[in-house]
């Protein structure tokens, strides 16, 4: 089984990338990609105390003066519409 890199699921963060085996798989991960219906989801480690769930709802573009791919910014260039939900599920001590 030849496996080879199907999307990029997030350039410039994660960098984590999704495969596909064969020709079906890729028509099948281009479809979903295509129907907007690809999620994602994100472990994190936050820098103070987060308690329960909630969004943040706000457009990210481009930074000023980047050519090619360049790092994404709140309200910079080109921005669109984006969201992103989030849920503590743990607290450490201190």
């Amino acid at each position: 089984v030849l496996v080879h890199a199907a999307s990029r699921l997030d350039v410039g963060v994660s960098g984590a990338v999704l495969c596909a085996i064969d020709d079906i798989a890729q028509r099948h991960i281009d479809t979903v990609r295509d129907a907007g219906q690809l999620h994602r989801t994100y472990a994190g480690i936050a820098g103070a105390a987060l308690e329960g769930d909630g969004s943040w709802d706000t457009a990210i573009g481009r930074a000023p003066g980047g050519s090619g791919r360049s790092k994404p910014i709140v309200g910079g260039r080109d921005a669109e519409p984006a969201s992103t939900r989030f849920r503590a599920i743990a607290r450490g001590r201190g």
